[in-house]
């Protein structure tokens, strides 16, 4: 009798074990694929790269996917930077336009802050919760109202922003807009149109 001969049954789960153990390495690799291609998604649409975008999410990138560090994903950041196309290409492969970042603060806010009124338009159509707060109690309209972005100001005024939430430190959208004193004249007197309280 050969004592190196296997029997079948051994042969079987050895050959089972190999596939197993192959399946799981496509697996991995799959996953960390999809992976570096949502990283690469976020630093495209920061950079305005929109077929770079569309090439990595038809790759199979996750729209979704958030900055390891800053949890800002790339429709965040497509918003922060006014990349509207990116925002609206992001959004039809199923980007959740309510994902905030790790400062609490979602795309509407970030697109508000700089003053980007065509990417909060699309925002807004897809349905963004416009009161959103982030950490420190700040909304849409109290960013940009400390920026100074009158349009933004009057777009969100248009799709009824509350305008008496206060934030943490208990000041209203006028009670910043005031702060800063005659700079801000013409936001002043737009939120007073819409009953603002200090």
């Amino acid at each position: 009798m050969n004592i190196n001969k296997k029997p079948t049954w051994y042969k079987i789960v050895a050959l089972l074990g190999m596939i197993f153990v192959l399946l799981t390495l496509v697996g991995c690799a799959r996953l960390f694929f999809i992976y570096v291609a949502g990283q690469e998604t976020i630093t495209a649409a920061n950079d305005g790269d929109f077929p770079k975008v569309k090439r990595l999410v038809a790759a199979g990138a996750d729209v979704n996917d958030g900055d390891a560090d800053l949890g800002t994903t790339a429709l965040a950041l497509a918003s922060n930077r006014g990349y509207a196309n990116i925002v609206q290409y992001l959004l039809s492969k199923g980007a959740n336009v309510s994902t905030v970042d790790n400062s609490g603060k979602t795309a509407l806010i970030m697109a508000a802050s700089n003053g980007h009124v065509d990417a909060m338009k699309i925002l807004l159509a897809h349905g963004i919760d416009i009161n959103a707060q982030d950490r420190s109690g700040r909304t849409a309209l109290m960013d940009a109202v400390y920026n100074g972005r009158a349009e933004a100001v009057q777009l969100l005024l248009s799709y009824k922003a509350n305008v008496n939430m206060r934030d943490n430190e208990g000041k209203t959208a006028l009670g910043i807009a005031l702060y800063f004193d005659s700079s801000r004249a013409v936001i002043t007197r737009m939120l007073k149109r819409f009953y603002a309280k200090e």
